[in-house]
């Protein structure tokens, strides 16, 4: 896991996490994400309010294995020692958006636990479809790249203003990982 910081001006931060997933762990993640459209454990939420965002909802093995990777004492170690603080993971979730679902307007999380993430899974490389970070006056700072085994993590996520600020190209099924952790 390769981490870089930025601290934004209310003082959250946001840590650029690339090779979040190790390359076995990797495999079986994009293994579920491969299963879209050819079983029912993929579905619409009613909170997507009808946008094309499919959540996973099955439990085979892979994504056992995944949630007990995310779960580990060797994953939770790491994420504490760059949040400098005990943080057990309270919710995972695997989400593919579709071309339509639109931009993403810029917001807090108000709701959950403190710490959230995301991590991108794709084979292609798009430099504008990732998260856009804005300013409080909804001032674009930064634009993530959506790229394989790359993301954010946020320390505060009531306190980073983010969003995405372009709609989903018609050959991209955005395919990513979220992860949410509190205080131990």
């Amino acid at each position: 896991m390769i981490v870089n910081t930025v601290q934004i001006s209310t003082g959250a931060k946001v840590y650029l996490i690339d090779e979040f997933l190790p390359a076995d762990m990797l495999a079986k993640v994009k293994k579920l994400f491969a299963e879209y459209g050819t079983n029912s454990n993929w579905q619409m939420p009613e909170w997507t309010q009808g946008r094309p965002r499919y959540v996973y909802t099955g439990q085979n093995q892979e994504y056992v294995d995944f949630c007990n990777y995310v779960k580990s004492t060797k994953v939770l170690a790491r994420l504490g020692q760059i949040l400098n603080t005990d943080v057990k993971n309270t919710g995972i979730d695997l989400w593919i958006d579709f071309a339509g679902f639109g931009t993403l307007a810029p917001h807090y999380e108000n709701e959950g636990s403190i710490y959230l993430a995301q991590i991108y899974i794709s084979d292609k490389e798009y430099p504008f479809i990732g998260t856009t970070i804005y300013n409080d006056s909804k001032q674009i700072l930064f634009q993530l790249p959506f790229r394989d085994n790359y993301g954010w993590l946020f320390d505060k996520g009531h306190t980073v203003m983010h969003g995405r600020a372009h709609d989903i190209p018609n050959d991209l099924a955005r395919c990513s990982i979220m992860l949410w952790f509190d205080k131990k």
